[in-house]
C-alpha cells in the first residue's frame, strides 16, 4: 500500500511594506470596488465618513470587474499615480 500526503513544504517569503504618508490629510483617497453586491455601498459610506475626518483634496471611486479577475493593469498604474492610499472592498 502506497500512502501520499497531501501537504506541501511551506516557504516564506519576506517583502517590504508600502511607504505610509505620515499625514492623510488633504490627501488623494482611491477606493476600489471589485463588482461584488453591496462593496460599493461600503466603499462610498467609507468614503463620506474619511471625508469628515480627513478632508481629502479628492476622492477617486474605481471598480473593476468581474470580481474573480485581477484589476487591470491600467487600473492599478493610475490609482498608484493619483492616490496616496487606496482601499479596497468586497461585498456580498
Amino acid at each position: 500500500m502506497k500512502v501520499l500526503v497531501p501537504t506541501a513544504e511551506t516557504m516564506l517569503s519576506q517583502g517590504e511594506m508600502a511607504r505610509r504618508p505620515a499625514d492623510l490629510v488633504g490627501k488623494v483617497i482611491g477606493l476600489l470596488w471589485n463588482s461584488k453586491p453591496n462593496g460599493d455601498m461600503l466603499l462610498r459610506h467609507l468614503g463620506r465618513t474619511l471625508e469628515n475626518v480627513l478632508r481629502p483634496s479628492e476622492i477617486l471611486m474605481k471598480h473593476k470587474s468581474p470580481s474573480t479577475s485581477m484589476a487591470p493593469v491600467e487600473l492599478i498604474e493610475e490609482l498608484s499615480r493619483k492616490c496616496s492610499f487606496v482601499i479596497l472592498a468586497i461585498g456580498d
